[in-house]
C-alpha cells in the first residue's frame, strides 16, 4: 500500500509540467519533439539529457538516469520520494493526505515540517531583531562598516540574536512552540534546572536554507573581538533537518544567478557570500564548515557547470582548496582556482580593488590542478630531492584524473616545470601502483561502455517493449498477447502481470516508470520511451511472433545442452537404461529443432 493515495499522486502528475520544473534547474532547448540540455547528474560537453513533454519523463543517454518529475527532483535535490512529492504538492497547492497504516513515515515527514516551521519563526525573529529593534544597532553598524546594504542583508535574511540568553526561547514559547522541539532544531539548550536558554547570543545570524527554501539551520558570527572561549562562528547542531556536510550556504539564494552564469563561486564563509552579492555577484556559495565534502560539490555542480574555488591564502584556506581538488578530480567537475593574497578574502579584495579587478582575476584563474602544480613546484627546492618530493606529492592527484588527454597535459606541464623528461613522470605514476581511473563522472566513451554492460534486454525484448509502450491506446491489447514466461529478462517476468494491469487501466507513461526501481531496466525503459516513436499494431504483432520464436529457439537450445550434459553423465556411469531414454529424448528434440528451422 503506497504512503500517499494514488489519486493524489495522479493529481500532482497532471498539474506538474516537467519542462517547467526541469528548466528552472537545467537550461533546455527545443530539439524536435523533445527538449535537450547538459545533464545535471554527470559531466558532459555535448547535451544528452532529454526531456519529453508528452510522456512527462526525462532520460540522459550519457549516464542512463531517467524517470518522471518525482525522480528528477529526488536525484537533483538529493531527497526522498516522499519529500519530492511534498515539494511538488506544495508547488501545485495540493494538500497531501497519508494512507492509514503508514503513520510512522507520515509522522516523520510532519516532524520535519514542524522543525522547518520553528526555524522559520526563528529566522523571522532574528531578522526583526536586527532591523526593527534597538538591540540590533551594533550589529547593523558592523554590517554598515563591512559595506553590506540593508537590501543585501534582507535578501539573505541576516538577523541578530540578542545577548539576553532567553529572548528567542520566550518568543517561541509565546508562539506555543514546545521547547523540546526547539531544542531538537538546535535553537535552545536545556539548563541543569530544566529551563531553556538560547543557543545563539549576541551574534549576527545567517539562516541556512535547503534547495527547497526551507529553513534548516543557522550560523552565528560574533561582530566584536573573539574571546578565548567564544568561537568566531557557531553553527546549528546536527538535526533531522540540518547536516552540515550535505548542505551549501547561499545555494537557494544563488539559484537564479547560477542558472544564468553556470559559474559557481565557492568561498569560505557567510560574509564572503554576502560580500559577493553586495558587489553584484550573486553566484557565491559556501560550505558549512572548513571541510568541503563531495556531497556539497555535487549539489553545486547540479546548478552550475564550472566551479571557482576562492579560499583564503592562509594555511586553512589552502588545505581546504587541496581537499576541493581531490573531490573535483574524483567527480570530474571543471574547477578553477582564484588565489587571493594571504591577507585578503573576496569581500576585502573587492572593497580594496573594485569589482572589475576581481572579475579580471576570475578570467585569469588557472585550473585547480594547474594551480597546485605551479604552487608545489614553486615551493620545492630545485635540487633532486625537491623535484622528487614535488612529483611524489602530486602523484595521488594525477592518478585521480581519468581522461588520458587531460592527464597527459598535466604530466607535460609538471615535467616542464621540473625540467624532467615526461617519461620519467609517467613511470613514476605507474610504478607507484596508483589507480588510473576512479569513481568520477565518466567521459562519453566510459559511460557508453558502462551502459552497455548493464543493458539486460535482448534485441527482441527491446523492440517489443518499445512498440508496446509507445503504441498509445493499443498498448493494453497488444501486451495481452504476451505471458510472463515469454520474457527472458527476470525483472520483466516478475512484473509483467503488474505492467499488463497498469496498461489495461490506461496508466500514463510517467506513472508506469514508477513501477520499476532505479536500475538498468528502468534506465533502458526511459531511453526507449524518449527515443521511441509510434508503432503500428501490425508491426507489434510481427515483433511478438519474432520474439516468441527467438525465445522458443533459446529454450530448445538450453534443453539440448542440458540433455547433452546428462547423456555424458549416464555414459560415465555406464547407466544403459537412462542412456537409452536420454538419447531418445534428444533425438525427438533435434527433430523439433529441424521442423522449426532452428538448425
Amino acid at each position: 500500500m503506497p504512503l500517499i493515495p494514488e489519486e493524489q499522486l495522479e493529481q500532482i502528475r497532471d498539474q506538474i509540467d516537467i519542462i517547467e520544473l526541469v528548466s528552472e534547474r537545467v537550461p533546455l532547448r527545443k530539439a524536435g519533439q523533445n527538449f535537450k540540455g547538459l545533464c545535471p547528474f554527470h559531466t558532459e560537453k555535448t547535451p544528452s539529457f532529454t526531456v519529453n513533454p508528452d510522456k512527462q519523463i526525462f532520460h540522459c543517454f550519457g549516464c542512463g538516469e531517467g524517470g518522471n518529475a518525482f525522480r528528477f527532483l529526488m536525484n537533483f535535490e538529493g531527497i526522498s520520494f516522499v519529500e519530492a512529492v511534498q515539494q511538488l504538492a506544495d508547488r501545485t497547492g495540493i494538500r497531501l493526505k497519508f494512507v492509514k497504516g503508514q503513520e510512522n513515515a507520515a509522522k516523520n515527514l510532519r516532524h520535519r515540517k514542524s522543525l522547518a516551521k520553528i526555524n522559520r519563526y526563528a529566522a523571522e525573529y532574528y531578522f526583526n531583531q536586527l532591523h526593527q529593534e534597538a538591540s540590533g544597532a551594533q550589529a547593523q553598524a558592523y554590517l554598515s562598516e563591512r559595506g553590506i546594504a540593508a537590501t543585501t542583508a534582507q535578501r539573505y535574511l541576516v538577523g541578530y540574536a540578542p545577548s539576553s540568553g532567553r529572548a528567542l526561547a520566550q518568543f517561541l514559547t509565546a508562539k506555543k512552540v514546545p521547547m523540546e522541539l526547539a531544542q531538537e532544531a538546535g535553537l535552545v539548550r536545556k539548563g541543569a534546572r530544566g529551563d531553556f536558554f538560547d543557543f545563539f547570543r549576541d551574534r549576527l545570524i545567517f539562516p541556512i536554507r535547503n534547495a527547497a527554501g526551507e529553513f534548516i539551520g543557522f550560523g552565528g558570527r560574533i561582530f566584536g573581538e573573539a574571546t578565548t572561549n567564544q568561537p568566531k562562528y557557531l553553527n546549528t547542531p546536527e538535526s533531522p533537518l540540518y547536516h552540515k556536510g550535505r548542505e551549501v550556504y547561499g545555494l537557494y539564494e544563488a539559484r537564479t544567478a547560477l542558472r544564468e552564469s553556470q559559474q559557481a563561486l565557492l568561498v569560505e564563509g557567510y560574509m564572503d557570500v554576502i560580500g559577493l552579492a553586495q558587489a553584484g555577484l550573486g553566484s557565491g556559495v559556501a560550505p558549512l564548515g572548513t571541510a568541503v565534502t563531495a556531497d556539497q560539490i555535487k549539489r553545486i555542480h547540479r546548478n552550475a557547470k564550472e566551479l571557482f574555488v576562492i579560499f583564503d591564502g592562509d594555511r586553512a584556506g589552502q588545505k581546504a582548496a587541496w581537499r576541493a581538488l581531490e573531490i573535483v578530480l574524483d567527480l570530474g567537475v571543471p574547477a578553477r582556482m582564484l588565489a587571493l593574497p594571504a591577507t585578503e578574502d573576496p569581500d576585502s579584495f573587492i572593497r580594496a580593488h573594485g569589482l572589475k579587478a576581481f572579475q579580471q582575476q576570475l578570467l585569469a584563474a588557472p585550473g585547480l590542478m594547474d594551480y597546485f602544480i605551479d604552487k608545489i613546484v614553486a615551493l620545492s627546492s630545485p635540487d633532486n630531492v625537491g623535484k622528487t618530493e614535488a612529483v611524489k606529492q602530486l602523484m595521488p592527484q594525477l592518478a585521480r584524473v581519468s581522461g588520458e588527454v587531460e592527464k597527459a597535459l598535466y604530466i607535460q606541464r609538471l615535467a616542464a616545470k621540473l625540467a624532467l623528461p615526461e617519461q620519467v613522470v609517467w613511470r613514476e605514476l605507474q610504478s607507484n601502483g596508483q589507480r588510473t581511473r576512479n569513481f568520477r563522472s565518466e567521459g562519453a566513451d566510459d559511460i557508453d561502455a558502462k551502459r552497455h554492460r548493464y543493458v539486460r534486454l535482448s534485441p527482441f525484448e527491446r523492440d517489443l517493449l518499445r512498440a508496446i509502450l509507445s503504441n498509445g491506446e493499443g498498448a493494453s491489447d497488444l501486451s495481452a498477447e504476451l505471458e510472463p514466461q515469454d520474457w527472458k529478462q527476470p525483472e520483466l517476468r516478475q512484473m509483467w502481470t503488474q505492467i499488463q494491469e497498469a496498461l489495461a487501466l490506461g496508466t500514463p507513461t510517467s506513472k508506469l516508470i514508477e513501477l520499476f526501481q532505479m536500475g538498468p531496466l528502468r534506465q533502458e525503459l526511459t531511453a526507449l520511451l524518449i527515443a521511441g516513436e509510434e508503432v503500428s499494431a501490425q508491426q507489434v504483432n510481427e515483433l511478438i511472433v519474432s520474439c516468441r520464436q527467438q525465445l522458443k529457439r533459446q529454450q530448445l537450445e538450453q534443453k539440448r545442452q542440458e540433455l547433452t550434459r546428462r547423456i555424458q553423465e549416464a555414459e560415465a556411469k555406464l547407466d544403459k537404461e537412462s542412456l537409452e531414454t536420454l538419447l531418445l529424448e534428444k533425438n525427438n528434440l533435434l527433430k523439433e529443432l529441424d521442423q522449426n528451422g532452428y538448425r
